[in-house]
């Protein structure tokens, strides 16, 4: 597996590792900082991601992610479903819905920190008005997970 090849999988493995199956943690506004629809915003799409997780959707998935930097992230030639598939396939732990605990602005997005490890963090950025999981490691605050 070339190293491109291993990035790409491991950063979608940490992403998707990583939505909630119920936002935040009850607390009104406690662990969010920003825009409330813009947070509001981004955890929906954590919370799409962790369905498409948990539900083995790959494309479902690679729809999540940032269009113009999904490209640069994905060997050339190839689509980012297939490669999922098999990062997917070959996940031997149980698939469990992503607990937010908290979203805060970073520099250009968004990071959420989740309960649950892997992954830790996952950048969203806003792209032509829509929430993405953010793939280019630029948004400042957040670890290696996603970079």
């Amino acid at each position: 597996m070339n190293l491109r090849r291993a990035a790409v999988i491991t950063m979608i493995a940490a992403a998707a590792f990583v939505s909630a199956c119920g936002g935040d943690d009850g607390d009104d506004n406690g662990g969010t900082e920003g825009s409330s629809d813009a947070v509001a915003q981004v955890e929906a799409v954590s919370e799409q991601l962790s369905t498409a997780y948990t539900s083995g959707d790959a494309q479902g998935i690679c729809d999540l992610f940032r269009p113009s930097q999904l490209a640069s992230q994905i060997p050339a030639g190839k689509e980012c479903a297939p490669v999922l598939e098999k990062a997917l396939k070959a996940e031997k732990r149980k698939i469990k819905p992503f607990r937010i605990d908290e979203v805060v602005e970073g520099d250009g997005g968004y990071i959420v920190t989740y309960k649950d490890s892997p992954p830790g963090q996952i950048a969203f950025s806003e792209e032509d008005g829509k929430w993405y999981v953010d793939v280019s490691g630029e948004i400042q605050g957040v670890d290696s997970a996603t970079e």
